[in-house]
């Protein structure tokens, strides 16, 4: 069945954390359509489980450890930047749109954390229940990175500086 809808898209793939789910995104070879087609499936149930039509790109780092939530980068028309689109794996809803990039382990273990960069600062956004900008950090180096700590109680930013975090 997966063949058989995605013959003659041009694709990326990724599996999900837990092996349970692939995620593709791609546009028909031959065609003008100027949307990708983002695609949900069931490994399980050998199905897909849901699609919709958007441009992007994948990126492994997106991937929450939970495989609760995934995103994808894209590029609005006339930005010079990449935003990040964070959708819920059950149903596809947006959960959160944000401007930056992520550097490795931007989720929290729970997902319920993300952080990202943008500039000179790190943002962290609280995803679960509701998404809600948490906190910008004005960290003043030139291409900052930061990531939770693998318990997720901790930000690293640029590999050397510890912050607590609390929700």
């Amino acid at each position: 069945q997966l063949y058989h809808d995605v013959a003659g898209f041009t694709q990326q793939i990724e599996f999900t954390p837990d092996n349970r789910s692939l995620i593709s995104i791609g546009r028909p070879v031959f065609s003008f359509s100027p949307s990708s087609r983002l695609s949900f499936w069931s490994l399980d149930e050998q199905e897909l489980s849901w699609y919709q039509s958007l441009d992007g790109r994948l990126d492994p780092a997106l991937l929450s450890p939970d495989s609760s939530i995934f995103g994808i980068y894209f590029r609005p028309a006339g930005a010079r930047r990449d935003l990040i689109r964070l959708f819920s794996s059950i149903d596809g809803k947006q959960i959160a749109q944000i401007s930056g990039t992520a550097s490795e382990n931007p989720y929290t273990p729970d997902s319920s954390l993300f952080v990202s960069t943008n500039m000179k600062n790190s943002q962290i956004e609280k995803l679960q229940p509701d998404t809600v900008h948490l906190r910008t950090l004005y960290t003043n180096l030139d291409n900052p990175t930061a990531s939770f700590s693998p318990d997720g109680a901790q930000l690293v930013v640029n590999q050397v500086q510890f912050l607590e975090v609390h929700a």
